[in-house]
């Protein structure tokens, strides 16, 4: 009986040990983006983020006035290191450049669709309006470059897509998009402690400001959305979502590390 006993658990453990796993939170990701040039071999490149516990978030994408240039989005882990991944890109044998995102907020104008002139169609123009651009999107009152490292800065491209859309009607980026993340913490901060919480927040890319309210209980972080490396991944790859956000994981990570215990951050 006892042996039967014993038989009858360890049975269960296999059935339910697979299915507690099956319920366990996904680790942390964000996404990464990659211009690549040249003819890409998905198989191998599929093979190779997966030993990287990455894949793609969507399939390569394209313009056809460019045909040999995709635009990839990289859905990896925030623990690995974005060269291993530039790496693992490479045995695409494809020419690989990773890139960096601005978003600008408040466009205005009746349209932002330029017409299809020559075979290239209206992205095409936007990547052509300067040499460090390789990918656009864009929403109702939003649009986002994603662009090679370079001396590329806002204003010129502001003032190159005003010039672009003048025949057209007339259009403007707006700004460079901002936001702000802030939390209650669960005991006030001493200037000591808040003044090195500053210092080590700031040394993120895109920390624009920390402030820290009068009584040390309120903690809240600018960040400006300018040549991001990184952004948080959706909730489900595929989403459709493409509006991008800096990766919280990396902000609650210093505070983390900082001891200082907080509430859940709200975003906007």
């Amino acid at each position: 009986m006892l042996r039967l006993r014993t038989s009858v658990t360890l049975t269960a453990l296999v059935v339910t040990l697979p299915c507690f796993a099956a319920r366990q939170a996904a680790p942390p990701a964000e996404l990464l983006f990659f211009a690549l040039k040249g003819d890409i071999d998905r198989e191998r490149v599929d093979e190779a983020l997966s030993d990287e516990g990455a894949r793609l978030e969507r399939p390569p994408a394209k313009s056809s006035g460019r045909p040999q240039d995709h635009f990839v989005v990289v859905r990896a882990p925030l623990d690995v290191d974005a060269r291993r991944l530039e790496r693992a890109l490479k045995k695409s044998r494809c020419k690989v450049e990773p890139l960096d995102w601005i978003r600008f907020t408040g466009r205005t104008g009746d349209e932002h669709e330029l017409p299809t002139v020559a075979g290239l169609e209206p992205r095409d123009h936007l990547i052509g309006s300067h040499g460090d651009v390789r990918w656009y999107e864009s929403g109702p009152d939003w649009a986002q470059f994603y662009v090679v490292k370079g001396r590329l800065e806002a204003d010129d491209l502001r003032k190159r897509y005003e010039t672009l859309f003048q025949p057209f009607g007339g259009a403007q980026l707006g700004v460079v998009d901002e936001q702000t993340f802030e939390w209650d913490l669960v005991t006030a901060l001493e200037k000591r402690a808040a003044k090195k919480l500053d210092k080590e927040l700031s040394k993120l890319a895109g920390v624009r400001d920390v402030r820290l309210d009068p009584d040390g209980k309120r903690l809240t972080v600018l960040v400006e959305c300018y040549r991001l490396r990184r952004s948080a991944a959706p909730s489900k790859a595929n989403s459709g979502d493409v509006r991008l956000a800096l990766p919280v994981e990396r902000l609650i990570a210093v505070l983390d590390e900082h001891g200082v215990e907080h509430s859940k951050s709200t975003a906007d």
